[in-house]
């Protein structure tokens, strides 16, 4: 079995976090520099078929709405 590959992200302002959250990105670590915050965020890096079936998905749903415009 492969070993999860991540990838990482920083934000700046708590209000952040309730979407990064929901786009899967987990809060590892938080450091602070006087009154300045900095959080630090992972995610499992999607591997080539979740990849493929995101844009899948996107695609269809692109193509739905423009049906449903019409």
């Amino acid at each position: 079995m492969a070993a999860t590959r991540w990838e990482y992200a920083r934000a700046s302002a708590f209000e952040e976090l309730r979407a990064l959250g929901e786009q899967g990105w987990e809060l590892v670590g938080v450091t602070a520099d006087g009154a300045e915050e900095t959080f630090y965020l992972k995610r499992p890096f999607p591997s080539i078929r979740e990849e493929l079936t995101l844009a899948q998905r996107e695609r269809a749903l692109a193509a739905a709405a423009k049906e449903a415009g019409r």
